[in-house]
């Protein structure tokens, strides 16, 4: 009886005191292969939380429109993050998820009475707020001012992240 005390002590003053796995507990989820961060970050250690991250270690400048985007088509960009303002109804092509892999892209919607198409490459799946859709598939982001739709690329499909407003299966 009293070993397993002591036992038990020992293994609570090991979790509590983070001697034994700290490191294990406090790395970044991301750290396993499979969902390695892209080229140009680097893990380091924060003092102050005591927790391992990721932290970018080059430009870290993003792609964006400074003004209203109306023209549609093709969306592409070589930042790791990209926005696009959109001021009328219109539709946009994403470019396919495996070239762009750990990328994310914001379409917003500038103005009160247009929705925005998204379409994604005839092979690519959009996976809207948790539904998997079928292959070629397009999402449609309501209209009004403000509404938004932020999409992630694991580098098999394009992942919905955050939005407002009302995202919809489209054709």
């Amino acid at each position: 009886m009293f070993k397993k005390i002591i036992f038990t002590l020992f293994v609570l003053f090991c979790l509590f005191t983070n001697t034994h796995a700290a490191w294990y507990k406090q790395r970044p989820s991301n750290l396993d292969s499979v969902n390695s961060p892209q080229e140009g970050y680097i893990l380091t250690y924060d003092s102050e939380t005591k927790k391992y991250r990721w932290k970018f270690f080059g430009v870290d400048t993003l792609g964006t429109f400074s003004t209203p985007n109306t023209t549609g088509g093709d969306v592409t960009w070589d930042t790791l993050n990209f926005e696009v303002f959109v001021n009328t109804s219109t539709a946009y092509k994403l470019p396919l998820a495996s070239e762009y892999r750990t990328k994310t892209v914001c379409f917003y919607n500038t103005s009160g009475t247009n929705n925005i198409n998204i379409d994604p490459q005839d092979s690519d799946v959009i996976v809207r707020e948790g539904e998997e859709q079928l292959a070629g598939v397009t999402i449609v982001l309501s209209s009004g001012a403000g509404n938004y739709v932020y999409l992630f690329s694991d580098g098999e499909k394009w992942i919905t992240r955050g939005k407002k407003g009302m995202i919809t299966e489209g054709i």
